[in-house]
């Protein structure tokens, strides 16, 4: 991402001279008159993409908004590379911007959305999991997409782009690259909470579920899947950053594109990266909208030529009531009560035109495994051909893996519009037993345990992912990163959120939230250094989250930004941010063990004093970056690399299970009830003496080291800790 300052001087009146990119002649000027005076830029908020005819115009539009100081702080290279600029301007300076020569079109930056906006039922929900009913967990959709008759086709080396929320860590979901145009300055992301929304993961699932250990089975298990964040905490982009992730995509050799999101506003930048893809072999798969019946039209990208349009379908095979009724669906597939992955390792029954365009990418990489060279118009007719029609619109078909896999062979593009194959009758689903948006941990494959109502864990989830975004150990707040006593700032963030679920305190304010926030205190009887700082500095990220706008937000707080309007929704925000703190701490603060298989090149000249203090069992997972040689060496590579040791990230996706039991049930704070049964078998740095400066008795010492481990880099005297002073420690001497 280039980055430009914002010029201290501006030029008040703006005015616009662009050159002609006919070739072999002398460039004619042209001079638009665009209105505005005494531009202020700080007041500019509008958001535009030009897009211009040739490099040559591009140069000249870049020297001049600079100048003028209506150039966008940030200009994606993607955007740049294909003469698209990004432009704070006015609309009347777009229009007039627009009649410039080199200038193709000047259109606003708009939002899209998400399309797995469905009402859902919350207040049932929560009623379940109050009482913790058993909720059928039935995978119908495989059956009615008739994904079993797939003969053995899984798309095995396909790769399938979800431009989306990004996907969390999940086991039976293989991620084989992560790229974040969100955020993409952050390094410090753990895996488990990449995505804030649950939205992307969930339509990962239905696309690659891998079906094991009783886990999720998705259409297509072996595609190489590529999580591309474009969506943010809310579910929304602007239209520039789609086109960012769908070049991104070009240049890296995708197949298959799922966009589960939409608008209705048209886009000719959106069009023109649609067209760009399609001409590089890109199957593209889009939701075709929740808008209903009334609608009557399809939401962009799905409305354009060159993109699969998808509809969602109903138990009973019939067109969803919630379907953008308009002209162009292609294929229906299952989108109402179908059970997928959400946010904090948990399943979710959903609804939405956004999970039934997941089918339809698995199905169309399942189709391109057998058939690589397939193109975009030969799948989209291929799969509107080989479905059934729908119980209420004939004209409509739901999609059929074994019908299209069968056709494919014999198959030909044709001229005149296609319609759906056969109108076979179609076994109905009981889906009756199936409450959407509430959300469970997988037991066994036919049982769902009530935990929550699905949007307490999305506040969850959305702070845990605000933890790396805003609350980062550069920003000095490690205490959401498991620095010093990781137990004792656990505790402290329970009883937070404990404390306020059911009050009426008013945290709307600055000083609503500081004297709530004044109020929790717990035991650090040891940490006489950063006991009280630790959480002074976690009370004032919380008061933050909910009292601050922020110029991201479009001047909302962290809360409004996600809809977190009450105290109950704001003590899960709170519950966000002891779950991160519960996985940093695994990731980061556990010792690394001495049999480890490193790579020696990663370390370079380090490398024997590393393995001198390996062998002494003195390095943390978050040391082994120090380590390297090399300045710009990533900490993905081993301290948050999901593959390397991964039983760190399986023991927080139990903790956390344990945490949210005892929160469910009303229980106070116990770290027995929290550590038991997750099976990690490596130590964490001075677990059981933290636990007893927080005022615990709990054993823990089969999960602890026995002193405080400080390994201080070449000799000097520096650490990443600083409270080891308090503890018996260990210093490194080689």
């Amino acid at each position: 991402m280039k980055q430009r300052m914002i010029k201290i001087g501006c030029i008040g009146l703006l005015t616009v001279s662009m050159l002609s990119s006919q070739a072999g002649m002398a460039a004619a000027m042209k001079t638009a008159d665009i209105s505005g005076t005494n531009i202020q830029v700080m007041e500019r908020t509008e958001s535009y993409i030009a897009v211009v005819e040739d490099s040559e115009s591009y140069r000249k539009l870049e020297e001049m908004a600079d100048k003028k100081c209506i150039l966008a702080d940030s200009q994606p290279q993607q955007l740049e590379d294909n003469q698209m600029m990004l432009l704070n301007i006015t609309s009347d300076e777009a229009v007039q911007l627009e009649k410039a020569d080199g200038i193709v079109t000047v259109e606003e930056n708009v939002l899209i959305s998400a399309n797995e906006e469905v009402p859902v039922d919350y207040a049932l929900a929560e009623r379940l999991a109050e009482q913790s009913a058993l909720i059928d967990f039935n995978q119908w959709n495989l059956d009615a997409v008739n994904w079993q008759e797939t003969s053995g086709y899984t798309g095995k080396g396909v790769d399938v782009a979800v431009l989306d929320s990004g996907i969390s860590f999940i086991k039976g979901l293989d991620v084989t690259e992560r790229k974040d145009f969100v955020n993409p300055e952050i390094e410090e992301v753990n895996p488990l909470f990449d995505d804030a929304t649950g939205h992307g993961t969930g339509i990962a699932g239905i696309i690659a579920g891998d079906g094991t250990e009783g886990e999720l089975q998705g259409i297509a298990e072996d595609v190489n899947l590529h999580s591309v964040r474009i969506l943010d905490a809310a579910n929304e982009a602007p239209v520039s950053r789609v086109i960012e992730g769908i070049y991104w995509c070009i240049n890296n050799d995708i197949d298959v594109i799922n966009m589960s999101f939409g608008t209705t506003t048209y886009s000719a930048a959106l069009e023109k990266a649609v067209r760009d893809a399609e001409a590089a072999g890109i199957i593209m798969v889009a939701a075709a909208g929740n808008r209903g019946n009334s609608a009557g039209i399809i939401d962009y990208p799905a409305a354009f030529d060159g993109v699969i349009a998808v509809g969602a379908s109903t138990g009973k095979n019939q067109m969803a009531d919630f379907t953008s009724d308009g002209k162009g669906i292609d294929v229906l597939a299952p989108g109402e009560k179908v059970w997928s992955y959400s946010s904090m390792q948990g399943l979710m029954a959903v609804d939405g035109t956004s999970i039934a365009t997941a089918h339809v990418s698995g199905a169309v990489a399942s189709l391109l495994e057998k058939k690589p060279d397939m193109g975009m118009e030969f799948a989209r007719q291929l799969l509107t051909a080989s479905s059934v029609q729908s119980a209420d619109r004939k004209e409509l078909g739901i999609l059929n893996m074994g019908n299209a896999l069968v056709m494919q062979d014999s198959f030909q593009v044709q001229e005149k519009e296609m319609l759906p194959g056969t109108d076979a009758e179609q076994k109905e689903y009981d889906t009756s037993g199936i409450v959407s948006g509430c959300w469970g941990a997988q037991k066994h494959a036919d049982t769902i345990v009530g935990g929550f109502a699905g949007n307490c864990m999305y506040f969850m989830s959305a702070m845990a992912q605000y933890a790396d975004t805003y609350y980062s150990t550069r920003s000095r707040f490690g205490q959401f990163h498991g620095q010093h006593n990781y137990v004792a700032n656990l505790h402290f963030l329970y009883e937070a959120a404990f404390k306020i679920r059911d009050t009426d305190y008013d945290l709307s304010t600055a000083s609503g939230a500081a004297n709530y926030l004044s109020q929790i205190s717990v035991a650090h009887r040891e940490d006489k250094k950063w006991g009280a700082t630790d959480f002074a500095k976690m009370r004032e990220a919380i008061a933050d989250s909910f009292t601050n706008p922020k110029t991201d937000f479009q001047g909302r707080t962290m809360a409004q930004k996600i809809g977190a309007l009450n105290n109950w929704d704001k003590s899960y925000m709170i519950m966000g941010l002891a779950a991160h703190l519960l996985g940093d701490t695994f990731a980061h603060r556990t010792m690394v063990p001495k049999d480890a298989n490193f790579d020696k090149t990663y370390f370079g000249g380090n490398w024997r004093d590393f393995q001198n203090r390996l062998a002494d069992y003195v390095i943390e997972f978050r040391d082994i970056k120090k380590y390297s040689t090399d300045s710009s060496a990533s900490r993905k590579a081993y301290e948050d690399n999901i593959s390397f040791y991964p039983n760190r990230y399986n023991a927080t996706e139990k903790s956390v299970g344990n945490l949210l039991a005892l929160y469910k049930n009303n229980k106070v704070f116990n770290l027995g009830s929290i550590i038991k049964d997750f099976g990690f078998v490596r130590k964490l740095n001075n677990f059981q003496a933290y636990a007893n400066s927080a005022g615990f008795s709990t054993n823990v010492s089969t999960y602890s080291t026995d002193v405080f481990r400080v390994d201080w880099f070449e000799g000097k005297d520096e650490d990443n800790e600083s409270d080891y002073e308090n503890y018996t420690y260990h210093i490194y001497v080689h």
